[in-house]
């Protein structure tokens, strides 16, 4: 078997490593040659489900085919430059982003990336912690340059060391961009209403799946939600794999699928919150993410289903707002083909 840090990238490279173990009839070696083969026929829909089945998309060899699928982008082997630069880097400076103008949150970004890998990779000596940080840092200014209008918030830094360690160099910065187009774009916005109105959701999911916890906890506001939900929970899951894991079915699922699963950890100590009635101590409980959990029971579709349900009521009902994020996310993602922005979100809707 490969290291999850193996830096031998792409398809080929994965397929010698399943012929290796073919011989191994195991589960995992078997969804391994279903992962490959998806990947090989470009079938996001069998990703989409075998990124939510249990262990996800198993190892980082296999991410760093399958994540960059799921997120749309053609192939895991396309620069940045290539495939999703802004067009006023195509026509000016080459591609070079260290030639463009700095980004007016680059100075918090250095304060974040300092606080960075506290938790993963373990037994790295304080020189290779380092040059994690400088590459870690420059992936992130490289996104901030080449799309000006998105703001930093603190914590995406969190997301940023998850996606260096998965991805190949020379794809992180395509993942990260896509990512924060047509996945997270409502936090990195100036205003803080779309932030908001996704955080208004989780009231909503609780008062239709448990109207009874909804009601105990109805002076509080969603707010509570905002670290886990912002940074899709890497900056509260402390395991390197159950990050990956998690990371799998975000790419996966539609993008508010961070609520539904906030809404899932909120029902889980259901017990805990109801014999809990000081307001204060009410918000430390709920804004509190657990750092162990079962992930692949947090994120099964057989225990997310009522809660999917109703979630498809509250979208209905808020129709609006889904239709102004459709249109913004055309608005900003100037750099990318609107057709194929329109096809991704069909793919989502249609999941």
């Amino acid at each position: 078997m490969v290291l999850a840090h193996s830096r031998q990238p792409g398809l080929l490279h994965v397929a010698r490593t399943h012929a290796d173990t073919r011989r191994d009839a195991s589960a995992p070696d078997k969804k391994r040659g279903h992962i490959l083969d998806a990947c090989q026929r470009g079938n996001v829909s069998a990703l989409r489900s075998l990124s939510d089945s249990p262990g996800g998309l198993l190892d980082d060899d296999l991410r760093q085919v399958a994540w960059p699928i799921l997120l749309g982008l053609a192939s895991s082997d396309t620069p940045m430059a290539d495939s999703c630069r802004p067009a006023q880097v195509c026509s000016g400076l080459g591609g070079d982003w260290k030639l463009l103008p700095q980004h007016r949150d680059e100075g918090q970004v250095q304060l974040d990336v300092n606080r960075s890998f506290t938790f993963y990779p373990h037994n790295q000596s304080e020189a290779e912690l380092e040059q994690r940080k400088a590459e870690l840092s420059s992936l992130i200014v490289e996104v901030l340059r080449r799309y000006p209008f998105l703001c930093y918030f603190q914590g995406f830094h969190d997301i940023c060391q998850v996606v260096l360690l998965v991805m190949d160099r020379g794809m992180r910065a395509n993942v990260v961009a896509r990512l924060c187009l047509l996945r997270i774009r409502d936090f990195m916005l100036p205003s803080l209403g779309p932030t908001t109105a996704q955080l208004r959701l989780l009231p909503d999911i609780l008062a239709k799946a448990d109207p009874e916890l909804r009601c105990h906890i109805a002076s509080i506001e969603p707010f509570y939600a905002l670290a886990g939900t912002l940074t899709m929970y890497a900056h509260n899951i402390e395991d390197y794999h159950g990050i990956a894991r998690l990371f799998d079915v975000f790419f996966a699922r539609e993008p508010v699928f961070s609520i539904y699963i906030f809404a899932r950890i909120v029902m889980n100590r259901r017990d805990e919150i109801l014999n809990t009635d000081e307001s204060d101590m009410l918000q430390v409980i709920l804004s509190k993410v657990p750092g162990k959990m079962d992930l692949d029971v947090l994120v099964a579709r057989r225990y997310n289903r009522p809660i999917s349900a109703v979630c498809l009521a509250v979208a209905v009902a808020g129709v609006a707002y889904y239709l102004q994020s459709y249109l913004g996310a055309l608005r900003l993602a100037t750099s990318l083909n609107r057709r194929e922005v329109s096809s991704i979100y069909t793919d989502q809707e249609s999941a």
